[in-house]
């Protein structure tokens, strides 16, 4: 039974991951993959406006030179769906990667944050099967998480004898960075030759994103004009703004914007967005062959289907380490083993030497192609995913009864009893006795019972009773009691 490694790495404040250059998740061990030792890497690109994601190998691991693996990286919500899937397979040198580009966009993060952001937290899996895995029976589950700080400075900027600024007079605004580099910035306003009012950020801003807005207040305090900033000003030489509005235009209007000859702009910077901290909250590992002497097979199966709904519901897109398929005439869905022995059936197809196991394939006969996809869909997500009709709930119901698959069968019952109606009470109620469903046949009874009148005149009544005689007399018996039942606790 071939088990994923799966790491999930939240950030928090994920909104702010455009001004970031490069973050980096912890590094972690997969120790039944040669003790190899891995971290993630997210690079904000301001040129593509989007966001890479890095599978990195470390060079400190002390596993082989060499090592090939499976791979999947995506994005989870807070419901569990999954998104921005990428796949691959790659031998990894020690200090090598493999690149995904494009992982997400900024327009993911600024037009779906309840979907890629929810609550401002970006999770972010990575889910790793070793080919050459020293253990198949083996599943770690390893949980980081890192919070994103940006560095913010507002203030009030006041520009005094404005009136007389010439081209080649700056005047500077310290800004001073308070992380731990202690660097020092100046804000320089200046007017070029054709007397435009222009802003300049000079000191070493190299692999600094900065965003925000310059604004100009009037005598009344309230803003008049507000001159935006963005990612897109800056290159190898610092940050150059030249606005829209010159020094004569605000002479000519001073009474609104000069006070004393005084021009009041207020700066609102936001810089270099890094992780405050990041950690490994926890760390677990799963022996298969331990949990099956504690649990017994039945109920490690269900435990086993939990664990893999959240850690590899993926795997339905998955291509690399497909090792089964399942045959409807000339339709084939490839499938896994690990998966498809959830259901006792297939797992005994698969432990045992039959045709299915040496082929890889199993032929299925008495079911549609639709509903195959139907069940192998409840296998992988753990959900029945599409609204059911009835009649396909019942080709459900039918599959999940002949492969035992319990919760399934439960899953199909209910929307089979919450779709009773009078043309469709009799197949459901022969439907429950084919496939020993008591709740199903029970609220089935009921169902025509408080309809009776028109269901024994319906056209499906009556075919049942020229065809099936003996079933259509044990059946009327049964909901007659049901009848006089009701009849009698309405008179007491």
């Amino acid at each position: 039974m071939l088990m994923p490694f799966t790491y999930t790495w939240a950030i928090e404040n994920a909104s702010v991951l455009p001004l970031s250059d490069r973050i980096f998740s912890p590094a972690f061990t997969i120790s039944f993959m040669k003790k190899t030792k891995w971290y993630l890497e997210l690079e904000a690109s301001t040129m593509e406006q989007s966001i890479a994601c890095i599978l990195h190998r470390s060079g400190t691991d002390n596993g082989p030179e060499t090592i090939t693996v499976c791979f999947h990286l995506f994005l989870r919500d807070d419901t569990e769906r999954i998104h921005n899937i990428r796949q691959g397979r790659s031998s990894f040198l020690k200090f090598s990667c493999f690149r995904t580009e494009r992982f997400l966009t900024f327009d993911d993060i600024q037009n779906s944050p309840s979907v890629i952001v929810p609550q401002d937290v970006l999770t972010v899996v990575c889910q790793m099967y070793g080919l050459e895995a020293t253990t198949e029976y083996e599943l770690d589950l390893c949980y980081a998480r890192s919070r994103m700080g940006v560095e913010r400075q507002y203030f009030e900027w006041s520009i005094r004898r404005f009136s007389c600024i010439s081209p080649a007079e700056e005047r500077c605004y310290p800004l001073k960075k308070t992380d731990y580099s202690g660097m020092v910035l100046f804000l320089a306003f200046y007017l070029n030759a054709d007397g435009y009012m222009c802003l300049r950020i000079d000191g070493n801003i190299a692999g600094i994103t900065m965003k925000g807005a310059i604004c100009i207040f009037n005598v009344d305090g309230l803003i008049q004009d507000r001159l935006e900033i963005d990612e897109t000003m800056i290159d190898e030489n610092g940050l150059h703004y030249r606005s829209h509005i010159t020094q004569q235009s605000i002479l000519e209007l001073k009474k609104i914007y000069l006070r004393k000859d005084t021009l009041l702009l207020k700066c609102e910077l936001e810089m270099d967005a890094k992780p405050v901290w990041s950690k490994i909250e926890n760390y677990s590992s799963f022996r298969i062959e331990k949990i099956a002497k504690e649990l017994g097979e039945r109920l490690l199966d269900r435990v086993l289907k939990s664990l893999l709904v959240r850690c590899a519901n993926d795997s339905i897109v998955e291509q690399c380490k497909r090792d089964c398929s399942l045959r409807i005439g000339n339709e084939i869905f490839p499938a896994h083993r690990t998966i498809l022995s959830i259901s006792p059936v297939f797992k005994a197809m698969f432990t045992h030497k039959m045709k299915e196991n040496i082929d890889g394939c199993v032929y299925i006969k008495d079911l549609d192609a639709d509903t195959v996809d139907h069940m192998l869909s409840y296998l992988y997500t753990d959900e029945i995913k599409y609204t059911l009709q009835w009649r396909d709930a019942a080709k459900l119901f039918k599959a999940a009864d002949k492969y035992l698959l319990l919760e399934l069968k439960d899953e199909c019952s209910k929307i089979l009893k919450s779709s009773l109606s009078t043309k469709n009470a009799i197949s459901i109620l022969c439907l429950s006795y084919q496939h020993n469903e008591r709740h199903l046949r029970n609220e089935a009874r009921i169902f025509i019972s408080v309809h009776a009148w028109e269901i024994f005149h319906s056209e499906k009544w009556k075919h049942l009773k020229r065809h099936h005689t003996k079933t259509a007399k044990k059946f009327q018996r049964r909901i007659f009691r049901i009848m006089a039942a009701n009849i009698a606790g309405i008179k007491r």
